[in-house]
């Protein structure tokens, strides 16, 4: 993929945010909330990219899978004015699916054409799928890497913000405890989706356990660079249980650093 390519397929992502406009300025916040982090993940991608590889056509796949990765966001909020997949529809699937209609990929080489879209379509799962060729599994745990880590600066702003964002933390309510169930589970090192959060304490310990689901070196070294832990920790309820796995999550991080 060359530049110009590139170039291309940012034209047309400008072109068609403009039929998301909304006289709500709550509205047109969730659309610009998007279109932010859009744009970070593409220079995080970048970034994560730059640390695996010299070659210019994988570093532009990446930049590529960064700025399209959300583009369903965009029609999923002006249709069910949520994000909130289990409520609406798949956004990584409605995000292929906008792709292909609008044919965005149709002047790039078939190889980066479908690392891209296996990417975008893959990175909001659950879990990646056995038998994804090398190529292709690299550039999904790139992009979810790079996804997490702009998530953290999402929830960093919203934590210190005054003015609750309601359609960003899906409904949880704002009692001060984790949940037992949230608890054990994190703890041992199990998923959990975001149907099982309660509170806004579970969701903000659900965000600390993202570091073990983080792939690549450079990653860890943004995420500690830019102190997200510290800064989502810092922000929860005192309790024994948060600080049990605030420690417990710094120790990994620093560990897994040690020896990438």
């Amino acid at each position: 993929m060359i530049e110009t390519v590139f170039a291309e397929v940012k034209e047309w992502f400008e072109n068609y945010l403009k039929n998301f406009q909304f006289d709500d300025k709550n509205d047109q916040s969730q659309i610009d909330l998007k279109y932010r982090h859009s744009y970070n993940v593409c220079e995080i991608s970048r970034d994560i990219a730059s640390s695996l590889s010299s070659e210019e056509n994988e570093i532009d796949n990446a930049r590529t899978i960064g700025l399209l990765h959300d583009i369903g966001r965009f029609e999923q909020y002006k249709s069910y004015k949520t994000f909130s997949d289990r409520h609406s529809v798949d956004h990584g699937n409605l995000g292929v699916r906008i792709i292909k209609e609008n044919a965005v990929l149709d002047n790039i080489p078939e190889k980066s054409k479908e690392i891209i879209l296996k990417s975008i379509y893959y990175h909001n799962k659950a879990h990646l799928p056995e038998g994804l060729n090398s190529s292709i599994l690299r550039f999904c745990k790139l992009i979810r890497d790079a996804d997490k880590i702009d998530i953290f600066r999402v929830f960093v702003e919203h934590y210190h913000n005054k003015t609750a964002n309601r359609v960003l933390v899906q409904g949880v309510t704002n009692q001060p405890e984790i949940s037992e169930n949230v608890f054990e589970k994190l703890s041992s090192g199990k998923v959990i989706s975001y149907g099982e959060l309660r509170t806004m304490e579970d969701l903000k310990l659900m965000q600390l356990a993202w570091v073990y689901d983080i792939n690549y070196k450079r990653s860890l070294e943004i995420i500690k660079e830019q102190e997200y832990l510290k800064s989502i920790y810092n922000t929860m309820v005192p309790s024994d249980k948060a600080a049990k796995f605030y420690r417990k999550i710094n120790k990994y991080l620093e560990n897994i650093l040690d020896h990438l």
